[in-house]
């Protein structure tokens, strides 16, 4: 876990979907395969942590938060290349929150660790890296806390910024449960 020791607060609160695209990735043999929660048997605890989402190999990818580039780079053979943001949330009731936004798979990074970016800013472009190679071109999305706290990436916009936005429930538990019955 990287902890630096300047944290941006993003100066607005608001959020933008990563990609022009809010089309959750889908797979012939899962239907449900790119939503949060979704179930993963490779994973650790056997969840998705975060959001696929369909596009174009090449798509621009944008920071979803303002915030500092903690890490830009290869990061495994699962990610592929991403793009960590860190951004500190000052909440109504005037506590505060440390923002971690990833972007994962992408195929070019136009920033480096260190860098501070204004959300809507290209961090990169969808791509196929990690194990995306197998699948349909997507980007992983995901939101989480200092503590490593996964949450659903879309619980984190406003129904207004949903809304603007079009950005469509993306938790499997409320999603893909609906087909078990």
């Amino acid at each position: 876990c990287h902890h630096n020791p300047m944290i941006l607060v993003d100066p607005d609160g608001n959020k933008t979907w990563p990609i022009a695209s809010t089309i959750i990735r889908t797979e012939l043999y899962n239907a449900f395969i790119g939503y949060y929660n979704a179930p993963r048997p490779g994973n650790r605890d056997k969840l998705h942590h975060g959001v696929d989402i369909s596009g174009n190999i090449g798509d621009p990818v944008t920071a979803t938060d303002t915030g500092i580039v903690v890490f830009a780079g290869y990061a495994n053979k699962k990610l592929g290349n991403i793009v960590r943001i860190e951004t500190l949330v000052i909440n109504e009731d005037g506590t505060f929150n440390i923002s971690i936004s990833e972007v994962a798979h992408l195929n070019d990074i136009f920033v480096q660790t260190g860098d501070i970016v204004e959300e809507g800013v290209v961090v990169g472009t969808l791509g196929q890296t990690g194990n995306a190679g197998n699948t349909s071109p997507h980007v992983h999305y995901s939101e989480k806390n200092s503590k490593g706290v996964f949450k659903n990436p879309s619980s984190t916009y406003t129904a207004e910024e949903r809304k603007q936005q079009s950005i469509p429930e993306t938790d499997y538990n409320k999603i893909g449960n609906n087909n078990d019955n």
